[in-house]
């Protein structure tokens, strides 16, 4: 099961018995959160870790009805930034800069949570060629 890996945190909003509290009664907001990694597929479907990825978009598709921002790290820089669920809808928002140092996130925005259908980086590898 995924919640068996230590990357996954598993949180119950359900009672055990149907007289006990809902945690997700919109008095209480549970923040959802992923934060999303990147690498590049080489040969044999192998993570390829050789040369440099320039990130320049992201885009996340989520279903009807969810509610989510992205978020843009520069650990470099020590610089934060929140693409809110409107700038995100439809459209590819500019994450730029290299991937050893940009962290992208999603986070709910509002009660409502969000799930992802689909994420996109799209971005342009340099990679010197290897010797035989």
């Amino acid at each position: 099961s995924i919640d068996q890996l230590k990357q996954f945190e598993r949180l119950a909003i359900q009672p055990k018995r149907e007289s006990g509290t809902f945690l997700d009664n919109r008095a209480v907001e549970i923040d959802g959160r992923i934060d999303l990694g990147e690498w590049v597929y080489g040969k044999d479907g192998n993570k390829d870790t050789r040369g440099t990825l320039q990130m320049k978009t992201v885009e996340v598709e989520a279903s009807e009805g969810s509610t989510l921002k992205l978020t843009v790290t520069d650990i470099q820089r020590m610089t934060y930034r929140e693409i809110p669920d409107k700038q995100r809808k439809n459209r590819k928002p500019m994450v730029y800069g290299d991937s050893r140092r940009i962290r992208v996130g999603i986070r709910n925005e509002g009660d409502s949570g969000f799930r992802i259908e689909m994420v996109s980086f799209e971005g342009n590898l340099n990679k010197r060629a290897k010797s035989h």
